[in-house]
């Protein structure tokens, strides 16, 4: 007897099952926490059993038996996950879901460039739009400062003082060798015949552009020592060196542009090498290693309107995390309201979204399951063998949580969605019974964050393009390239939202870079614009400056002169070496090329024409039934482009 009541106590209860053991792992957590002690580690009757029932009685053993194993009482535990909130459940795409309050749409400003849509700028003044001649000027006398300090401690190299049109001419050579790259920097001088290029021998001779590469400085020598002096405490500024650029081109972008309804917010890294602090590492970012920026960028066409750096592990100004910070100093209440800001599963602060629709601020983010903030219950989950185009979503308040099955369970979060609208896309995949499918439903939320989370991956690709990147020693020289990057995108942008508005074609890339390398090699002094910025133009450039529009700024006629007025005193500025027409005596009219009389009708526009020489130089190709009558030179002469005018007039100061 006695044995086989021990037996009988040793055989583990039937009705509990092996998998439930992690349900009364988590039961007997919840009961320690709560003070009480676990069934697991009492002999009491299963706590299943009600108070009426009386449990079942225990064998009598005699004292003599054999100690038996203690063992508590087991039973199944019918629920393991914790209870919904308030009924809480993933509900399907059949059932309605109730639209959130979005805030309308009212920027500050009227959304695209704040620039006067009358004029016509050239690249070198949309440049300068950024890099302004007060900016120069400030890293001129820096520059001075610090090669004077290099000079006193006996490093011998040969100096003169520093000009702005120097520096223009400077920054223009290195944005040609972002178009035309060689291995070292030497053999843009080279005289080799495999190199051999002119261009950079005319802006600088390659001992002087060594010595300003070595030399440039942005901040006053004198104050990184004092600023030096406080590391470690809190008045230590991290970018001091870097500072006085930084807060121009910030406003830079900010000013002169403002973005329309969708942002973006990423992050960027800044390739650098340099023993500093602020370099991170981020292994799913093509450049691992570099500066971190925080950017803000329009998604319509990916233009930079506000970043900032990250310095490094520092203490949250708000307690909420250096994600909340940043995204919270990019966003400001001078941008307007109701913007809709697309991130992703870096900033999964539940605060932060709620922070931001009080700001009256949209927001839509992958998300993160295990992460905090995001619903628990497992009640009509998205189970794992799933169809494709399954959905599941949840919404609490403003809040809509939302699952839907592609590849794989993408994870979506957003305060101004709804949770399905209809939408479908183009998938062909196979069903489970052998047909195709060509859609498949998808949640609006999925579909507009596939379209408008690439604004900083496209403004990222705009800048590597053509980047002038190069080696460098110094930190604060690595990031000052890449705002030279952003001031020549910026400008790229704004140029082709000018000529939108306009109706008209704007230049290309390349092009932008090439016109705009020129100009800044040919910048002279002493000459202003009439730019609403201010910004200078070249006084003398090898050509005229490219407008926005297209190749070439249209050229007017000269201004009347004024009663009693000298023929010297009016005109062009060619005027004084001598004009263009029969009154100065040059001869020079533009005749066709044939003789009319001898060609048919139909082919007086076109037959027998050349090449336009004044084109040509300007690496165009166009062909023109035109030359001029002393000069035997091809030249057009049409409404929206007068090479004969300017041919002779580029002629003429020479």
């Amino acid at each position: 007897m006695m044995s086989s009541h021990t037996e009988e106590l040793d055989k583990p209860d039937q009705s509990f099952s092996e998998g439930d053991s992690s349900c009364l792992s988590e039961d007997s957590s919840d009961d320690e926490e709560d003070g009480e002690q676990s069934p697991l580690h009492s002999r009491s009757p299963s706590p299943l059993s009600s108070e009426n029932q009386e449990p079942p009685p225990w064998p009598q053993l005699s004292p003599a038996s054999t100690p038996v194993k203690k063992r508590c009482w087991q039973a199944a535990v019918p629920q393991c996950s914790p209870p919904p909130r308030g009924g809480e459940r993933w509900m399907d795409d059949s059932e309605p879901d109730t639209r959130p309050s979005v805030h309308p749409f009212a920027p500050a400003r009227t959304p695209g460039p704040q620039l006067d849509f009358s004029k016509q700028y050239s690249p070198l003044e949309l440049f300068q739009l950024t890099f302004s001649r007060s900016v120069m000027q400030t890293i001129c006398i820096n520059t001075n400062k610090k090669a004077q300090q290099r000079l006193d401690q006996g490093k011998k190299f040969p100096w003169d003082l520093l000009e702005p049109h120097e520096l223009y001419r400077f920054f223009g050579l290195l944005i040609s060798m972002g178009l035309v790259r060689c291995p070292e920097t030497q053999d843009y001088w080279s005289r080799v015949r495999c190199y051999n290029f002119p261009f950079p021998r005319t802006a600088l001779s390659r001992t002087r552009f060594e010595a300003i590469s070595w030399a440039l400085h942005i901040s006053d020598p004198d104050a990184d020592k004092q600023n030096d002096a406080l590391k470690g405490t809190e008045g230590y500024d991290r970018l001091f060196r870097l500072r006085p650029l930084l807060d121009d081109v910030v406003a830079a972008c900010g000013a002169f542009y403002q973005p329309r309804r969708q942002l973006s917010i990423d992050e960027r890294m800044v390739a650098t090498k340099a023993r500093i602090g602020s370099k991170r590492y981020m292994k799913a970012k093509p450049i691992k290693w570099g500066f971190k920026l925080f950017v803000l960028s329009d998604l319509s066409n990916g233009y930079t309107c506000d970043f900032s750096i990250c310095t490094g592990k520092q203490k949250s100004s708000t307690g909420k995390g250096a994600s909340y910070d940043a995204v919270m100093k990019l966003l400001t209440p001078s941008l307007g309201t109701g913007y809709q800001v697309y991130v992703d599963n870096r900033y999964t602060s539940t605060t932060l979204f709620q922070d931001l629709h009080d700001m009256r601020f949209e927001a839509c983010r992958t998300h993160r399951e295990k992460r905090k903030g995001y619903p628990v219950t497992k009640v009509n989950d998205m189970p794992r063998n799933a169809e494709k185009g399954t959905m599941k979503w949840i919404r609490e308040g403003q809040m809509l949580y939302l699952k839907w099955m592609d590849s794989r369970e993408v994870k979506i979060r957003s305060s101004f969605h709804t949770a399905f609208q209809g939408d479908t896309i183009v998938r062909n995949m196979r069903n489970t019974d052998g047909t195709w499918s060509p859609r498949r439903p998808v949640p609006t939320a999925v579909k507009d964050y596939n379209k408008f989370i690439g604004g900083v991956d496209l403004s990222d690709a705009l800048l590597k393009y053509y980047s002038i990147r190069r080696k460098t020693v110094k930190w604060y020289k690595a990031l000052l390239q890449h705002f030279i990057d952003i001031a020549v995108v910026n400008g790229f942008l704004l140029q082709k939202e000018l000529a939108a508005q306009k109706q008209q074609r704007p230049l290309s890339h390349k092009r932008f870079r090439e016109l705009l390398a020129e100009q800044l090699v040919d910048f002279q002094p002493g000459r202003t614009s009439a730019a609403a910025s201010g910004p200078a133009v070249p006084a003398a450039p090898s050509a005229p400056p490219a407008s926005v529009s297209g190749s070439r700024a249209p050229v007017s006629a000269p201004p009347a002169a004024a009663p009693g007025a000298s023929a010297a005193s009016s005109g062009p500025p060619a005027a004084a070496a001598g004009a263009v027409g029969p009154s100065a005596g040059f001869g020079c009219f533009p005749v066709p090329i044939n003789d009319p009389s001898k060609i048919a009708r139909s082919q007086k526009a076109t037959a027998n024409r050349r090449r336009c020489v004044h084109c040509t130089a300007q690496r165009e190709h166009n062909l023109t039934p035109w030359k001029c009558s002393k000069c035997d030179v091809s030249l057009c002469l049409i409404m929206d482009r007068n090479c004969f005018l300017e041919w002779h007039i580029d002629k003429a100061q020479k």
